[in-house]
């Protein structure tokens, strides 16, 4: 068996290797030029956004075509707004698959009071999102109950 490989594999190793040079030297790391944001970015600006009380800043970190995302964003800063937090743990949790994901956030506010919160997290078009308001086709009152009739 020959040492040498097929030109086939090398020219995909050439490719390859070119692909990555090019990836790496472009920006397109997560947080970085192309605006991908981690999860932990994501948290970090929803603090800033806490604290700022800025619910503009947090309907920018929401993802699109959803509803009711402005007045969700008033809620949580008529909530937890304006407390001066510092982040002391960030905890990223994906148990619904590699595109949503809890972080558990755990700060204290210039009181010396503990906040605690839990912040939902999904990953739109390669970039980490605020999961605020209600998704397409969601019942405008809240979940829709079950059929309570036997079915023909």
């Amino acid at each position: 068996m020959s040492r040498s490989s097929s030109p086939v594999v090398r020219a995909s190793a050439v490719v390859v290797a070119a692909l990555l040079v090019f990836l790496g030297g472009s920006g397109c790391s997560p947080g970085e030029g192309g605006g991908q944001r981690t999860e932990r970015q994501v948290v970090e600006a929803y603090v800033e956004a806490l604290n700022a009380r800025d619910s503009a800043a947090l309907v920018a970190l929401a993802g699109q075509g959803r509803r009711g995302v402005e007045e969700d964003a008033r809620g949580l800063i008529a909530d937890g707004g304006g407390r001066s937090l510092v982040v002391r743990d960030v905890r990223v949790l994906r148990d619904f698959g590699p595109d949503l994901a809890s972080a558990h956030v755990v700060a204290v506010d210039e009181a010396g009071e503990k906040f605690e919160t839990y912040v939902q997290l999904a990953r739109e078009r390669g970039t980490w999102v605020l999961v605020l308001g209600k998704g397409e086709g969601f019942p405008e009152g809240g979940k829709e109950t079950a059929s309570v009739t036997r079915p023909e």
